[in-house]
């Protein structure tokens, strides 16, 4: 049984989804003068996508920190998309609830869910939605990206998986979640380098924060769309995809590097 959804009027499960554009908005207001203040003003956008409009997709950025969504959601309005979706563990909007056992009372769950309330509301405000990584929910997972990218939001999915802090220069290889999620929705596949974050802190404000867009890569490259609810063919699809974006990927972080080097140096 899906636990993040809900049952429409025809008998269809969708995800428990109800983004705010109004209340998103609010979170960049706040959210954008404190990351100013964190790198001085040093936060650079650069989107070299083709054209001036773009369609919505699968944003794969590298993942350095764990501001990171904060810094793709700002960048992300710098260059007209108004709402990202993402995915994050779910103690982020479950505090407490995530970390009970199997065995917990009903009573400490209940207590658990009043807690849990503010934050998994303020989640669902924000297009996130929760993932519990020690058993993910690939069903949800994949569901909840198809309902926002057919609906106009564009969905980012950290293709590294966990923060990379070992070696920061060098990207770890991608999962193929998020090539899968494009080729089933039919939407593109934006590699994203994120520069930066993993520098911030009080004690060094000087740091940059560089982000750059580049151009996708289209199922329609990879697959018929005839075939993109066939899972094998998705599957072979997804590892030509993931192939082809990996050094995209390292590309624009590379260049990203160089432009935050070129900013501190200034």
């Amino acid at each position: 049984m899906l636990e993040h959804g809900v049952i429409n009027e025809d008998g269809e499960w969708r995800p428990k989804i109800e983004q705010s554009e109004e209340v998103y908005a609010v979170v960049k207001t706040i959210v954008r003068p404190a990351l100013d203040f964190m790198t001085k003003g040093k936060f650079l956008v650069v989107d070299n996508r083709d054209g001036d409009e773009h369609e919505n997709g699968v944003l794969v950025p590298t993942h350095r920190s764990n501001i990171d969504p904060v810094s793709i959601g700002l960048a992300a309005d710098e260059v007209d998309i108004p709402i990202v979706g993402f995915l994050a563990k779910d103690s982020l909007s479950h505090p407490m609830g995530s970390r009970l056992s199997g065995d917990a009372s009903g009573l400490l769950r209940r207590v658990a869910m009043g807690v849990d309330y503010v934050p998994s509301h303020f989640f669902q405000k924000i297009a996130g939605f929760p993932v519990h990584r020690a058993d993910p929910n690939y069903e949800e997972i994949n569901s909840w990206t198809e309902y926002l990218l057919a609906n106009g939001i564009d969905v980012t999915n950290f293709g590294e998986g966990t923060r990379n802090r070992r070696d920061p220069n060098t990207n770890k290889e991608l999962g193929k979640g998020a090539a899968q999620a494009a080729l089933r929705s039919w939407k593109p596949l934006y590699a994203v380098g994120n520069v930066g974050t993993n520098e911030i802190s009080m004690n060094r404000r000087s740091n940059a924060v560089v982000v750059h867009f580049e151009n996708p890569l289209m199922p329609s490259d990879y697959m018929d769309e005839a075939d993109r609810h066939d899972e094998a063919a998705v599957a072979r699809a997804a590892e030509w995809m993931t192939y082809d974006l990996t050094p995209v990927l390292q590309a624009s972080y590379d260049a990203a590097r160089d432009d935050r080097d070129f900013i501190l140096a200034a």
